[in-house]
């Protein structure tokens, strides 16, 4: 279900880092911005909370982050999709927030399920490569413009 947009997003309310991820500004546009954008994910997911499974009120959904808000913003993604056009984050009732804790979820099959740290870095539209013992290594884009090779939380220097 395409969902309808309240208006049109102000240029100065999102900022795009070059790895495609968008955070929306701390300004009123930015948040009225992320508001319409808590407002489409309550509507494709017809007002249902998914993680508790039950109806949330629209003004009382949450903006749910896949990969968290930590690292000072550094894995912050505020789209509701991601580049192939699935569904990305979610709206979710404070009790379902609060199940979810810092656990990382991802919509599965239509289900927004847990998943843990290291299945997540493929959904972050990282690049993959794998080395000679045959280990993938994953290439992240940073806020700063720089990038990080990791595996499993360990950091390789950028290529």
């Amino acid at each position: 279900m395409k969902s309808k947009r309240y208006f049109v997003p102000e240029p100065e309310s999102i900022h795009t880092y070059p790895d495609g991820r968008q955070v929306c500004s701390e300004t009123a546009v930015g948040k009225r911005e992320y508001k319409a954008r808590t407002t489409e994910m309550w509507l494709r997911q017809d007002g249902i909370c998914p993680i508790t499974g039950k109806w949330v009120d629209q003004n009382r959904a949450q903006f749910d982050h896949e990969a968290g808000r930590g690292s000072n913003g550094g894995h912050r993604d505020d789209r509701t999709r991601n580049d192939k056009g699935e569904w990305q984050n979610a709206a979710v009732s404070h009790e379902g927030n609060t199940i979810k804790g810092s656990q990382r979820y991802h919509w599965l099959d239509g289900k927004y399920v847990p998943v843990s740290k290291s299945q997540d870095v493929l959904k972050l539209g990282s690049t993959e490569k794998q080395s000679r013992d045959g280990i993938a290594h994953v290439l992240h884009g940073m806020p700063n413009g720089r990038s990080i090779w990791s595996h499993r939380g360990t950091k390789f220097s950028g290529q």
